[in-house]
């Protein structure tokens, strides 16, 4: 997941962590300059993460992968 926090809650950045931890997010990564967060969350907990006070925007993260160019898949 990575989650944006509102301009108006930088300089409270670590109290908003804390709540999203309690609202089930597991931090792998903070931008702190940026306000991004990141990290990994069940599903079941998704939708409480926009309700923690100085979320601004919560995506789901995707990633791709390839196959090694000398693989038989390409």
């Amino acid at each position: 997941m990575l989650l944006s926090i509102a301009d108006s809650h930088l300089k409270t950045l670590p109290e908003v962590v804390r709540a999203l931890e309690k609202a089930g997010l597991k931090v792998s990564g903070e931008l702190n300059t940026l306000g991004v967060i990141r990290g990994f969350v069940e599903p079941e907990n998704m939708l409480k993460l926009s309700e923690v006070e100085g979320v601004s925007h919560v995506r789901e993260e995707k990633s791709y992968r390839i196959a090694p160019p000398d693989s038989s898949i390409q």
